[in-house]
């Protein structure tokens, strides 16, 4: 948990908005390798509708990278737990896309409202080419 909180300060962190389609375990894929669940063995089948990546100045941009359904976002195993699959989520995840905490998680209520308001708005269309 902690080199997954070093790793969202050394990157722009994402804030994920998505559907819970399937939940994922290590243990389900390769039962040969169950020693490492607790390391990097939870996944999150999700259905994501915004993806918005905060940069260091607090500002806020659309990520399509990550939309999309059926996408496997990796967790961190309290994240995996807490989640319920067809649950709405709205998961802080790393600059690499690892889900480390919900918004609810945030100790800041303020922050997590703002996040909220941004998720739900509609995205930007995208620009004429």
């Amino acid at each position: 948990m902690l080199s997954d909180l070093w790793a969202a300060f050394r990157g722009d962190p994402l804030v994920l908005r998505g559907k819970v389609v399937k939940k994922e375990e290590l243990q389900d894929l390769n039962a040969a390798v169950w020693i490492f669940r607790p390391l990097f063995g939870y996944d999150l089948v999700l259905d994501v509708e915004r993806a918005v990546r905060i940069d260091r100045g607090g500002s806020s941009s659309e990520d399509r990278t990550f939309l999309g359904t059926g996408r496997e976002v990796p967790t961190s195993r309290g994240v995996h737990h807490r989640a319920k699959v067809d649950q709405k989520v709205f998961l802080v995840c790393t600059s690499t896309g690892r889900a480390i905490a919900t918004l609810s998680d945030l100790l800041d209520a303020e922050a997590a409202n703002e996040l909220t308001a941004i998720l739900d708005a509609e995205p930007a269309p995208d620009p004429e080419s």
